[in-house]
């Protein structure tokens, strides 16, 4: 699902789920870009179709748009047509790599401009918060193994060790719980990216607060 690609000559693609299989995405939007960074044209499929080295566009819609973004003269309709494009279903494949190694302010460059044309890919959104919360991580696993470790020693190193397992796999199961729940739609994208960080955190500033004068 929410898949997104930088592509050649200026586009980018996106398309709400790929059915690896038959080599169909569905809910196709290429935004077309001149080489000076400004739309020029906005194309919408139902789906589209990979097959004998050619994408096949269904119910496909093309906008051409002027240096405003606006829709200049009639959308031309086609109820079928046939793109010949340098992206292989391959690289839709990869496109999600490319997005987890871009840096935070090239992801966000990329959602702006999904969501100027009405596109708000969850996905997407909660891979951007994650690369601003997981950073965080750090912080809040320092913050929690001192609270530990300013506790009163009554079971030795063992039993610290054992607690620190403990923590860091609850931690990281509560991540992926909540980052699974967020791209389910049943968070919000910004709550599913930090409510690990907000509940470890507030635990551990508890415990240091509870500690023993």
């Amino acid at each position: 699902r929410d898949i997104a690609l930088y592509g050649a000559n200026y586009r980018i693609y996106y398309a709400e789920s790929f059915d690896v299989n038959d080599k169909v995405l569905h809910k196709v939007i290429i935004l077309q870009h001149n080489d000076k960074g400004n739309l020029v044209a906005r194309i919408t499929a139902d789906k589209a179709i990979w097959t004998q080295d050619v994408w096949v566009f269904k119910n496909c819609v093309i906008y051409r748009l002027d240096k405003t973004g606006a829709t200049t003269g009639e959308p031309l309709f086609f109820k079928e047509k046939i793109f010949r494009l340098p992206e292989k279903p391959e690289d839709f494949l990869r496109s999600k790599h490319q997005t987890q190694f871009m840096s935070i302010f090239g992801l966000y460059g990329y959602l702006k401009k999904l969501s100027n044309n009405g596109y708000r890919p969850i996905g997407l959104l909660i891979d951007f918060y994650n690369k601003i919360s997981y950073p965080f991580i750090n912080f809040i696993i320092v913050l929690l193994g001192i609270s530990f470790a300013l506790l009163p020693n009554k079971g030795g190193a063992l039993m610290y060790l054992g607690v620190a397992l403990a923590v860091g796999f609850l931690y990281y199961a509560v991540i992926i719980t909540s980052v699974s729940l967020g791209k389910a739609s049943l968070l919000p994208p910004l709550l599913s990216s930090w409510l690990a960080n907000i509940i470890f955190g507030c635990v551990g500033i508890i415990f240091i607060i509870k500690l023993p004068k």
